[in-house]
């Protein structure tokens, strides 16, 4: 059976498994130059973050960014929410890589990572002060 890479990609798209319980590891699939495919494992513990990017959703790691068709919703249900939080509708952060919450004068929240990057903080997504 011949499968086009347009039902391949297709199929890729839908498809992303999050193996963190059994293996740590998270399995992306995507295309470099539309000829081939490239499956690479990412260790869980290397993401520092995931930023929605319209319709994709790019994964953030020390060495290189990797970029995902997969909704933010999609891929927050198949996240353990003891390593990942969603800090708004546009990010999810890794736990481990929280450096601190900082808030301005008009009373935005960022949240500050230990690689110095910053990502937005939701009012509704803050954790209660007391």
């Amino acid at each position: 059976m011949v499968v086009s890479l347009a039902q391949e990609l297709k199929y890729v798209q839908t498809y992303l498994t999050i193996e963190q319980h059994r293996f740590k590891r998270l399995r992306v699939r995507y295309d470099i130059d539309e000829s081939a495919l490239t499956t690479e494992y990412i260790m869980v513990a290397d993401i520092n973050f995931f930023q929605a990017a319209d319709q994709y959703v790019q994964i953030h790691t020390a060495e290189r960014q990797y970029l995902l068709r997969q909704t933010m919703d999609a891929l927050e249900k198949q996240l353990n929410p003891n390593q990942f939080f969603r800090t708004h509708r546009s990010a999810i952060v890794a736990l481990a890589n929280i450096k601190a919450i900082h808030q301005d004068e008009f009373k935005h929240h960022q949240v500050i990572l230990q690689t110095g990057e910053s990502l937005p903080l939701s009012q509704v997504r803050k954790p209660d002060a007391g």
